[in-house]
């Protein structure tokens, strides 16, 4: 069955098994294609494709298929596909050096969030803004912007989401000075990642937390936190 491409190509991607997984979405969308070109996985494997070789580092291999999905996306005339296409394009053309045109995509993505009511696409735009921003070391504005995102995240079913944003939270107030706001966040999305046994996000955690101790100058229970990592980091590796 074509949904087998999908459904074993997301195995592999959630054990960082990047190249594998693109095998099995590659050979769903053959399938798909043959039976409905219509079909509501379609814009799933593409935008997983994306995301694995944006996770590669193969932007330009990635910007093939994020053109791909966008114009299928605007002929399917799905709104969750239209949104999740702009976001990968924007997400893409911002690793090629390329904001302008990245921001038109993100825009994109905000209007049709705003017009539909779509509570996840108008928090997502909120927290890639404020990735962008921390990555230049501008804490505050992306702790304005992930402000913003996260009480969207929570009026949503997406609990993967909602533990990422609460790192984000205690990495943003941990990079201006404001710790106890930031274990705050931290211990909320260590919460919520055990409740769920996300072992990726608890690897995150523990890896902020560690920064967050160290800094204050808390090395006993620094060193706690990156024992803690390393031990998930094993675990992947192998």
């Amino acid at each position: 069955m074509a949904s087998l491409g999908l459904n074993i190509g997301i195995e592999h991607m959630n054990v960082n098994d990047e190249e594998s997984a693109l095998i099995y979405y590659f050979e769903g969308i053959k399938r798909y294609e043959a039976l409905d070109s219509m079909n509501i996985n379609l814009p799933i494997l593409y935008a997983n494709i994306i995301n694995s070789y944006y996770n590669l580092g193969k932007y330009e291999t990635a910007l093939t298929y994020c053109e791909k999905a966008y114009t299928k996306s605007m002929a399917w005339g799905n709104p969750a596909s239209q949104m999740s296409a702009s976001i990968n394009y924007g997400r893409v053309l911002m690793k090629l050096k390329q904001p302008a045109k990245a921001n038109i995509f993100f825009e994109t993505c905000k209007r049709i969030a705003d017009s539909i009511g779509d509570y996840y696409f108008q928090s997502n735009y909120y927290q890639i803004a404020g990735n962008y921003k921390y990555d230049e070391n501008k804490f505050e504005e992306a702790l304005a912007d992930f402000s913003r995102g996260l009480p969207l995240i929570k009026l949503t079913n997406a609990p993967y989401d909602i533990v990422s944003c609460y790192i984000w939270m205690g990495t943003c107030n941990a990079g201006v000075k404001k710790f106890a706001t930031g274990r705050k966040y931290l211990d909320s999305a260590y919460s919520l990642a055990k409740l769920y046994d996300y072992s990726y996000q608890l690897k995150n955690i523990y890896s902020n937390r560690y920064h967050l101790e160290k800094e204050q100058g808390n090395f006993a229970v620094a060193m706690h936190y990156l024992d803690s990592f390393n031990v998930l980091k094993r675990q992947y590796s192998t």
